[in-house]
């Protein structure tokens, strides 16, 4: 079934159709859907993961890890795709998204563009129906745009959109966007001459297939070492329900305890050496540093983890995976946050930028065309 489908499905056509603008364009790609049976579920699959929990719960990680939300009964094309990333993939380019990121930062700048990453957004300025710019903090002021286009999280945009009825929708659905889990990160030092050597960088560590995959029983463990220094840094992220956020230190203590538990099935010989590194009490903080940050770990850690979120997702037809409209009732304000493409991986983020500046630049040559023909009448 999946192979059948990956290799019959003209991935570019979709890419194409994805998103669709209008009535027409979303009864042609209702048409596309239901020509390419996108919507049919693999009952085969559905037998194959009932027969074999451990099966059952490596299909269910990968799909969380790939697509960032939880899906029992996927589609089987995107399964597909999954499976096998190296032929018919939709979002995938030859250099990786290392490149990809070179190619919409180019694209942005040479429009006389700005990317504006680590600066704080108070208000965005919004008069006579478009966005005028965003006023950022106290040191850089107002930035005056054409075009602005949103790419990180939308409950941060709900709060400062404007007060206006047009942005009702909109902002019902940013505050909508918050996932039912988060991800969790806490990190261990290990000495180097404890690690196995076929520990690489990422791996994923399951306990028991028939439980959930939350807390302990599910740890995605990132490694980093160096053959210069003495202790190798693990950081192991484990997914919580988002009621965790609002919890005390003790709440997270009894997890940290637990993981620790489980990391000496891969690292037996470290139990008396491994040390907890973050998050830690204040109280635990080395103060007799020349410069100490006075920062709250726990304060860092629960904001790191509202970040990263992970939904649950069963949607019963294709064209529902497309949560939200990158083109919203302002003419000049697009969002291209991965949440718009609810299940298409993590290099959708960048392809969406693409498509949205493709959208404005098609724009801005018909503004072009429109003034060069006002001054041939004019001459």
């Amino acid at each position: 079934d999946q192979a059948r489908l990956r290799h019959e499905i003209d991935v570019s056509d979709l890419f194409q159709k994805l998103i669709p603008q209008g009535w027409k364009e979303t009864r042609a790609f209702k048409k596309f859907i239901e020509e390419q049976k996108l919507s049919a579920k693999s009952e085969r699959f559905k037998k194959l993961i009932k027969n074999n929990p451990k099966l059952a719960h490596f299909f269910v990680t990968q799909y969380v890890m790939a697509y960032g939300h939880f899906s029992d009964n996927p589609f089987a094309f995107q399964i597909a795709e999954l499976l096998n990333p190296s032929d018919g993939e939709i979002f995938s380019v030859s250099n990786g998204i290392k490149s990809l990121k070179k190619i919409l930062k180019d694209r942005i700048t040479h429009y006389d563009g700005s990317i504006r990453k680590k600066h704080q957004i108070r208000e965005i300025l919004f008069r006579n129906g478009v966005f005028e710019g965003v006023d950022l903090d106290d040191v850089h002021g107002s930035v005056l745009c054409k075009y602005l286009i949103w790419n990180t999280s939308l409950d941060k945009l709900a709060d400062i959109l404007p007060k206006k009825w047009r942005f009702r929708k909109l902002k019902k659905q940013c505050k909508k966007s918050n996932p039912e889990y988060n991800w969790f990160t806490a990190c261990f030092d290990i000495p180097r001459e404890f690690v196995p050597e076929p520990l690489k960088e990422n791996s994923v560590l399951i306990s028991d297939e028939n439980k959930e995959l939350l807390g302990e029983n599910f740890l995605y463990l990132q490694l980093k070492q160096s053959k210069f220094e003495a202790t190798a840094n693990l950081s192991v992220n484990f997914l919580l329900p988002r009621s965790a956020l609002e919890e005390d230190e003790s709440f997270f203590e009894n997890y940290f305890e637990a993981i620790k538990t489980k990391l000496n099935f891969l690292f037996p010989f470290a139990e008396d050496k491994m040390k907890l590194s973050f998050p830690i009490r204040q109280e635990q903080e080395q103060t007799d540093t020349l410069f100490p940050l006075n920062e709250n770990d726990y304060e860092i850690f629960k904001q790191s983890a509202e970040q990263n979120g992970t939904r649950i997702i069963n949607e019963s037809n294709f064209l529902n995976l497309l949560k939200y409209n990158y083109k919203t009732v302002s003419p000049n304000f697009y969002i291209s946050n991965p949440i718009v493409f609810n299940s298409f991986g993590i290099d959708s983020k960048m392809l969406l930028g693409l498509k949205v500046t493709d959208l404005i630049w098609h724009e801005v040559e018909k503004v072009k065309k429109r003034a060069m023909r006002s001054e041939r009448r004019i001459a």
